[in-house]
Protein backbone atom coordinates (compact mmCIF):
# COMPACT_ATOMS: atom_id res chain seq x y z
CA UNK A 1 0.00 0.00 0.00
CA UNK A 2 1.16 3.54 -1.04
CA UNK A 3 1.06 6.13 2.02
CA UNK A 4 1.37 10.05 2.12
CA UNK A 5 2.22 12.63 5.01
CA UNK A 6 0.08 15.36 4.36
CA UNK A 7 -0.03 18.99 5.84
CA UNK A 8 -1.78 21.82 4.96
CA UNK A 9 -1.50 25.58 6.32
CA UNK A 10 -4.57 27.70 6.35
CA UNK A 11 -5.06 31.57 7.49
CA UNK A 12 -8.08 30.57 10.00
CA UNK A 13 -8.38 26.99 11.73
CA UNK A 14 -12.24 27.16 10.60
CA UNK A 15 -12.73 26.43 6.26
CA UNK A 16 -15.74 28.22 6.43
CA UNK A 17 -13.39 31.53 7.26
CA UNK A 18 -10.77 30.64 5.93
CA UNK A 19 -7.84 29.12 2.99
CA UNK A 20 -5.44 26.90 2.22
CA UNK A 21 -1.81 28.51 2.45
CA UNK A 22 0.03 25.40 1.51
CA UNK A 23 -0.21 21.97 1.36
CA UNK A 24 2.28 19.69 1.30
CA UNK A 25 2.36 15.82 0.52
CA UNK A 26 5.65 13.42 0.72
CA UNK A 27 5.23 9.66 -0.69
CA UNK A 28 5.82 8.28 2.54
CA UNK A 29 9.15 5.75 2.74
CA UNK A 30 10.31 7.33 -0.59
CA UNK A 31 13.78 9.84 -1.29
CA UNK A 32 11.80 12.01 -3.63
CA UNK A 33 11.22 15.60 -2.66
CA UNK A 34 7.91 16.33 -1.01
CA UNK A 35 4.99 18.15 -3.52
CA UNK A 36 4.54 21.22 -2.63
CA UNK A 37 0.64 23.27 -3.24
CA UNK A 38 0.98 26.81 -2.80
CA UNK A 39 -1.72 29.35 -3.32
CA UNK A 40 0.73 31.95 -5.13
CA UNK A 41 1.44 29.45 -7.97
CA UNK A 42 -1.78 29.81 -9.52
CA UNK A 43 -2.25 31.94 -12.09
CA UNK A 44 -4.76 34.73 -10.92
CA UNK A 45 -3.83 34.29 -7.61
CA UNK A 46 -2.70 37.90 -7.12
CA UNK A 47 -6.31 39.58 -7.63
CA UNK A 48 -7.81 37.22 -5.55
CA UNK A 49 -5.23 36.37 -2.42
CA UNK A 50 -7.53 33.82 -0.82
CA UNK A 51 -9.04 32.25 -4.11
CA UNK A 52 -7.54 28.22 -3.33
CA UNK A 53 -9.80 26.48 -5.69
CA UNK A 54 -7.66 25.26 -7.75
CA UNK A 55 -5.17 24.47 -4.64
CA UNK A 56 -7.68 22.23 -3.25
CA UNK A 57 -8.40 20.18 -6.59
CA UNK A 58 -4.63 19.76 -6.88
CA UNK A 59 -4.26 18.59 -3.82
CA UNK A 60 -7.64 16.28 -4.00
CA UNK A 61 -6.45 14.61 -7.12
CA UNK A 62 -3.08 14.06 -5.63
CA UNK A 63 -4.32 12.26 -2.73
CA UNK A 64 -6.10 9.90 -5.28
CA UNK A 65 -3.19 8.11 -6.15
CA UNK A 66 -2.49 7.03 -2.62
CA UNK A 67 -4.10 4.44 -0.43
CA UNK A 68 -3.92 6.09 2.78
CA UNK A 69 -2.43 9.20 4.50
CA UNK A 70 -0.25 10.05 7.44
CA UNK A 71 -1.07 13.30 9.44
CA UNK A 72 -0.63 14.71 12.91
CA UNK A 73 -3.95 15.75 14.15
CA UNK A 74 -4.99 15.39 10.76
CA UNK A 75 -8.59 13.33 11.69
CA UNK A 76 -9.41 16.90 13.60
CA UNK A 77 -8.18 19.64 11.06
CA UNK A 78 -6.60 18.86 8.44
CA UNK A 79 -8.93 16.28 6.23
CA UNK A 80 -12.24 17.95 7.54
CA UNK A 81 -10.77 21.82 6.26
CA UNK A 82 -10.18 19.60 2.88
CA UNK A 83 -12.77 18.19 2.96
CA UNK A 84 -15.26 21.70 3.61
CA UNK A 85 -13.25 23.15 0.72
CA UNK A 86 -13.77 20.07 -0.99
CA UNK A 87 -17.86 20.16 -0.51
CA UNK A 88 -17.92 23.99 -1.10
CA UNK A 89 -16.90 23.77 -4.44
CA UNK A 90 -18.37 21.27 -5.23
CA UNK A 91 -15.52 18.66 -6.41
CA UNK A 92 -15.53 14.96 -6.13
CA UNK A 93 -15.43 14.17 -2.45
CA UNK A 94 -11.72 12.36 -1.67
CA UNK A 95 -11.81 8.92 -1.81
CA UNK A 96 -11.86 6.76 1.25
CA UNK A 97 -8.67 6.30 2.28
CA UNK A 98 -6.44 4.51 5.46
CA UNK A 99 -5.54 7.57 7.73
CA UNK A 100 -2.73 6.87 10.02
CA UNK A 101 -3.29 10.01 12.54
CA UNK A 102 0.08 9.88 14.77
CA UNK A 103 -1.59 12.11 16.98
CA UNK A 104 -3.59 9.53 18.34
CA UNK A 105 -0.31 7.04 18.67
CA UNK A 106 1.51 10.07 20.76
CA UNK A 107 -1.43 10.65 23.15
CA UNK A 108 -3.14 7.70 23.46
CA UNK A 109 0.63 5.01 23.58
CA UNK A 110 3.07 7.43 25.41
CA UNK A 111 3.16 9.46 28.36
CA UNK A 112 3.98 12.73 27.48
CA UNK A 113 3.07 15.84 29.31
CA UNK A 114 1.24 16.77 26.08
CA UNK A 115 0.74 15.57 22.78
CA UNK A 116 2.06 18.02 20.57
CA UNK A 117 4.45 17.42 17.54
CA UNK A 118 7.42 19.45 18.88
CA UNK A 119 6.88 17.63 22.43
CA UNK A 120 7.23 14.23 20.56
CA UNK A 121 9.98 15.44 18.50
CA UNK A 122 11.99 16.92 21.34
CA UNK A 123 11.43 13.89 23.28
CA UNK A 124 12.23 11.51 20.63
CA UNK A 125 15.19 13.18 19.74
CA UNK A 126 16.39 13.15 23.40
CA UNK A 127 15.92 9.40 23.79
CA UNK A 128 17.90 8.78 20.65
CA UNK A 129 21.30 9.63 21.82
CA UNK A 130 23.20 9.92 18.10
CA UNK A 131 21.21 7.73 16.26
CA UNK A 132 19.29 9.90 13.36
CA UNK A 133 17.90 12.89 14.96
CA UNK A 134 14.27 13.76 13.68
CA UNK A 135 14.05 17.22 11.56
CA UNK A 136 13.30 19.94 14.13
CA UNK A 137 9.91 22.07 13.82
CA UNK A 138 9.67 25.48 13.53
CA UNK A 139 7.17 28.08 14.88
CA UNK A 140 5.13 30.00 12.81
CA UNK A 141 6.24 33.59 13.40
CA UNK A 142 3.29 36.12 13.84
CA UNK A 143 4.33 38.66 11.35
CA UNK A 144 5.35 36.26 8.53
CA UNK A 145 2.02 34.62 9.10
CA UNK A 146 0.16 37.84 8.42
CA UNK A 147 2.31 38.50 5.71
CA UNK A 148 1.28 34.99 4.29
CA UNK A 149 -2.56 35.90 4.43
CA UNK A 150 -2.25 39.21 3.02
CA UNK A 151 -0.68 37.68 -0.03
CA UNK A 152 3.31 38.47 0.57
CA UNK A 153 5.78 35.90 -1.01
CA UNK A 154 8.36 36.21 1.67
CA UNK A 155 5.60 35.14 4.56
CA UNK A 156 4.26 32.06 1.66
CA UNK A 157 7.92 30.93 1.79
CA UNK A 158 8.31 31.10 5.65
CA UNK A 159 5.23 29.55 5.68
CA UNK A 160 5.96 26.54 2.80
CA UNK A 161 9.67 25.90 4.92
CA UNK A 162 7.63 25.48 8.26
CA UNK A 163 4.88 22.78 6.46
CA UNK A 164 7.70 21.36 4.72
CA UNK A 165 10.03 20.32 7.88
CA UNK A 166 6.97 19.01 9.43
CA UNK A 167 6.14 17.09 7.10
CA UNK A 168 9.73 15.64 7.35
CA UNK A 169 9.41 15.16 10.51
CA UNK A 170 6.08 13.60 10.91
CA UNK A 171 7.33 10.75 8.58
CA UNK A 172 10.76 10.45 10.72
CA UNK A 173 8.31 10.49 13.79
CA UNK A 174 5.92 7.64 12.33
CA UNK A 175 9.33 5.53 11.41
CA UNK A 176 9.96 5.07 15.32
CA UNK A 177 6.18 4.76 16.15
CA UNK A 178 4.80 2.59 13.79
CA UNK A 179 5.05 -0.33 15.35
CA UNK A 180 2.52 1.37 17.96
CA UNK A 181 -0.31 1.70 15.59
CA UNK A 182 -2.44 -1.09 16.53
CA UNK A 183 -5.42 -0.71 14.06
CA UNK A 184 -5.70 0.99 10.85
CA UNK A 185 -8.83 1.53 9.52
CA UNK A 186 -10.48 2.96 5.82
CA UNK A 187 -12.00 6.78 5.66
CA UNK A 188 -11.51 9.57 8.79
Amino acid sequence: MRFVTLDIETSNLNADFGFIICAVCKTYGSNEKPKIFRIDQYPGWEKNVFDDRKLVKDVRNYLEQFDGVITYNGRNFDIPFLNSQVVGYGFQPIKALFHIDVFYTTRYRLKLHNANLNTLITFLNTYRGGKKKIEEKTAINTINYKKAITGKKDGIDYIVRHCVKDVIALEQCYDLLKDQVFSLRKGY
